[in-house]
């Protein structure tokens, strides 16, 4: 806007505008004129000089001087007057010296011949030369010269004496009063297009001016919108802070508690505790993530991944809820799709976990069916991958399916509706699937169930590790060539997908849903083949006889597909069974292929069955060191000892007994200039910081350990990890420039603390 202010020479400021405006007509009066001025008396001077040479042998030079005298003598006298008074009279000094101008002039025609000097246009071009003003001053002009110029003839008749040629001359007269009449409607032509130019100026700096006003006035609401939405993520930090902190003592506590000794009645008390608050966590992270994307502060990893393990971590998620359901999860990739990729796998994770809990939630019988294939995006380096999720659930209306993806929207949005929820996971999702370069969709209909639908543009992972993976695919096919795996699944949709994992590990399949035609393909099979059982869960399911399935456990590498143990539809195996491989519902390609080489390599197979067995059915039992080298020290207390800096008593507590379920000696510091003190009078190899602490907050400790460690010298480096709600964007990165080593978000999961102290314990080194 004000480049094109500047381009057009477009005055915006009024008073600025009037002040050229008067020194525009002080230079033009005053400079400009009175040159012109000069300039035509000295061509009228030559004019008199040329007139007189041509006229007579003689030069009166005395008349040429007298003329010049008065002639220049004239200009400085208007140009000093128009300087000087200029403006500060009420009479217009510039039309009085131009009037005056054309007697001088017509004294020089008189001077050079009066009837018969061809000096006579000169008053024409006097007149033309204010054809840059009004027609009116034109043509008063042009009268003004006339008359001059009539004037000057009945001088010469009447005082000079000599005869006028009278015919002639009024042709003269009328010719120069037609030119001059001619030369004033130019000047009224130019007069109207310099009317328009100055409208249109003028309506262009009315509108920059209303531009200009507005702009200022978007800019006021930008940083109102701006300071507003500063305020509402200063607030979300907050709150997210301030809910995630009393949720991590909350399952913090839980799942320590679940971890001893408690009865089955105590037991579902406490894991109604547990998945309350995960599904209060859960509504506060749709609520945040749904900010950062509205504030435009996500921002997507570009990291390798594998795809089946992305999509079997989401399902192990959401599969207690549909196993509570009686619920078959059944996961469905395509052989030629592959596994690994190059995009962000948490929000991949967080799409396919939404699509999926969003089926379990609205599907009350059946099964929820995850197919995944490859599309054409145009760039083979970069394919279209194509995920759709089928549920039989209750459906959509036609008319509801669009506004689900919108915020705050739901399909039954009524208060007696039976599901519950914010509205904004498919709004997210929908979001990150366009991020990814995607779109998604759904075909529903009412008592029918529905297919989501939605695309990524991934770029294929090619590194050492894919490629050594696909090798061992590769050879593990080539080896099991010749042992096919013969499935019994009496579930139409869960036995093709079992096929389709097994096409995509390399492996060739038979599929029976008749107990008894597996058992005689199992028992003929030659060369000895790998049997896969999928227990439905119903003891109608496993044929009796424990001595053939004893024997069949003998005699082939036998797997069971099952759900776990305690969830609904799990079951135990049949008897003689209890060394087969087992394969946990719901499973992936990697996980299948897993199960199949541990029942094939038999005494580890056995080991693994046992530990699983174990598992599904002892209490959890407190995890071992997870990190390298630890050593018992003279007290006989192993492990390393952690500094520990939170101010919260709760989150005290859960740290602590963590960190000692673990084999760490932890040790408690308030605040940061508490854990200061314990940093530097004891010897710890990893410190767990918080951020937000009274007297010193974790940034301020953290730097200035490292100020320390600086002084120190090499090997003074101690682990810092950042334990904090602060769960936006941006409070990792913090938390790192800060000079600490790594970061977990509140509530802490244990297995993301476990990985923080096998990532660090293992290389950190004590404090001299």
């Amino acid at each position: 806007m004000l480049e094109l202010a500047r381009k057009y020479n477009i005055e915006l400021n009024e008073e600025r505008l009037a002040e050229k405006r008067r020194i525009r007509a002080r230079r033009f009066h005053t400079e400009i004129v009175p040159l012109f001025r000069v300039f035509g008396f000295t061509v009228g001077l030559v004019g008199i000089y040329l007139q007189r040479s041509l006229a007579s042998d003689t030069l009166d030079w005395w008349a040429i001087g007298r003329y010049a005298a008065v002639f220049y003598g004239y200009a400085l006298f208007s140009w000093l007057t128009l300087r000087a008074w200029f403006a500060k009279t009420k009479i217009d000094l510039g039309i009085l010296f131009l009037c005056v101008d054309i007697p001088f002039i017509v004294s020089v025609i008189y001077a050079t011949g009066a009837e018969s000097s061809w000096l006579f246009c000169f008053l024409m071009v006097r007149v033309a030369d204010q054809t840059n003003t009004t027609f009116r001053r034109v043509f008063g002009f042009s009268h003004v010269a006339i008359g001059c110029y009539i004037a000057m003839l009945l001088f010469v008749q009447f005082v000079d004496g000599r005869p006028i040629p009278w015919s002639v001359e009024i042709a003269k007269i009328a010719a120069m009063y037609g030119i001059n009449f001619y030369v004033a409607l130019t000047a009224k032509t130019a007069e109207g297009m310099r009317r328009r130019t100055a409208q249109a100026f003028q309506f262009a700096r009315s509108l920059i001016l209303e531009l200009q006003e507005k702009t200022v006035e978007t800019e006021l609401a930008k940083g109102r919108a701006e300071n507003a939405n500063q305020a509402k993520s200063d607030f979300l930090a907050n709150m997210s802070h301030e809910i995630r902190t009393p949720i991590n003592g909350i399952l913090g506590m839980t799942d320590l508690t679940l971890s001893t000794n408690v009865n089955d009645e105590q037991r579902l008390y406490l894991e109604t505790v547990k998945s309350s608050s995960d599904a209060l966590l859960n509504i506060i992270n749709e609520i945040l993530d749904f900010s950062k994307i509205e504030a435009g502060k996500i921002e997507l990893e570009l990291v390798p991944f594998n795809l089946h393990e992305v999509i079997g971590g989401a399902m192990r998620t959401i599969a207690p809820q549909a196993h509570e359901k009686d619920l078959e999860l059944i996961y469905r990739p395509d052989p030629e799709t592959g596994a690994r990729f190059i995009g962000d796998p948490g929000r991949i994770r967080q799409i396919v976990l939404n699509v999926i809990g969003n089926a379990v939630k609205f599907t009350e019988r059946g099964e929820i069916e995850i197919r995944v294939r490859t599309g054409d995006s145009g760039d083979p380096g970069a394919p279209r991958v194509l995920v759709s999720v089928r549920d039989t659930g209750i459906g959509i209306s036609e008319k509801n399916s669009k506004a689900i993806f919108q915020a705050f929207e739901q399909a039954d949005g009524s208060t007696t509706r039976r599901f519950g929820g914010t509205g904004l996971g498919l709004s997210i999702t929908k979001k990150f699937v366009e991020m990814m370069g995607g779109t998604i969709d759904v075909e529903s209909e009412v008592g029918r169930g529905s297919v989501f639908r939605f695309s990524m543009n991934l770029m294929h992972a090619e590194d050492d590790d894919s490629v050594a993976v696909r090798d061992t695919a590769r050879d593990t096919a080539r080896n099991a060539a010749a042992r096919p795996v013969i499935v019994f699944e009496t579930h139409r949709a869960m036995g093709k997908a079992i096929i389709a994992q097994l096409e995509a590990i390399g492996r060739e399949a038979h599929l029976f849903d008749d107990a008894a035609r597996w058992f005689d393909a199992v028992r003929g099979a030659r060369p000895l083949s790998v049997a896969l059982y999928s227990i439905a869960g119903s003891e109608t399911d496993l044929p009796s006889g424990g001595s053939a399935w004893e024997a069949v456990g003998r005699e082939r590498a036998l797997v069971f597909a099952r759900r776990p143990v305690g969830s609904s539809g799990g079951a135990d195996l049949p008897a003689g069974c209890e060394t087969a491989a087992v394969l946990s519902k719901p499973f992936t390609p990697i996980e299948l292929r897993e199960a199949l080489e541990r029942a094939e390599q038999g005494s580890a197979a056995q080991s693994a069955t046992s530990e699983a067995t174990e598992t599904a059915h002892a209490p959890p039992a407190p995890a071992r060191p997870v990190w390298e080298g630890s050593t018992e020290d003279a007290e006989g207390v192993h492990g390393p000892h952690v500094l520990v800096a939170e101010d919260n008593a709760v989150n005290q507590l859960v740290v602590k007994k963590i960190l000692e379920s673990l084999g760490c000696v932890p040790t408690m510091a308030a605040n940061g200039k508490e854990a200061i003190d314990r940093w530097q009078n004891g010897t710890f190899a990893l410190i767990l910081m918080d951020i937000q602490m009274p007297v010193m907050d974790g940034f301020e400790s953290a730097r200035a350990i490292r100020e320390w460690e600086s002084a120190a010298g090499e090997g003074a480096h101690v682990p810092i990890v950042a334990v904090t709600a602060n769960a936006m964007k941006g409070d990792e990165t913090a938390c790192l420039d800060a000079g600490m080593d790594g970061y977990i978000a509140k509530p802490i999961d244990r297995h993301e603390l476990e990985r923080e102290l096998a990532r660090h314990l293992q290389t950190g080194l004590p404090r001299d």
